[in-house]
């Protein structure tokens, strides 16, 4: 990872939504965008967003890297799609043209909604 050039001091939130899969629970993770980089300038190179999930310590912090999707500017929410985790954790990263990656977005915890159940043949 390159040296946080962005400014990304901003709220994250993440929300259950309904199970798409047997083994997946889909979770809406939004995001207030950065508007300067760290020296105070305007923002105006921003290339996308890199949301990140995982397990989350007993104080509701990021434990471990489940899995991470990367969502296109000027997006400000993206979906996410956990496996076997109770509670998710999550955080974002901004990320401009140049390669430049902000520092983590505070991180936000959830429960997935419960899952689908398999078919069941006879």
């Amino acid at each position: 990872m390159k040296r946080p050039l962005l400014w990304f001091a901003t709220l994250v939130t993440i929300a259950a939504l309904s199970p798409i899969l047997a083994f997946a629970a889909k979770m809406s993770v939004t995001w207030t965008p950065p508007t300067q980089n760290t020296d105070g300038s305007p923002l105006t190179n921003l290339s996308y967003y890199r949301i990140e999930w995982g397990s989350c310590n007993a104080d509701g912090s990021f434990n471990a890297y489940q899995a991470g999707i990367n969502i296109v500017a000027p997006a400000s929410s993206g979906y996410i799609y956990p496996t076997g985790l109770s509670p998710v954790c999550a955080h974002v990263f901004a990320i401009n043209a140049s390669g430049g990656i902000s520092g983590a977005s505070n991180t936000s915890s959830a429960v997935p909604p419960p899952l689908l159940s398999q078919p069941v043949t006879h």
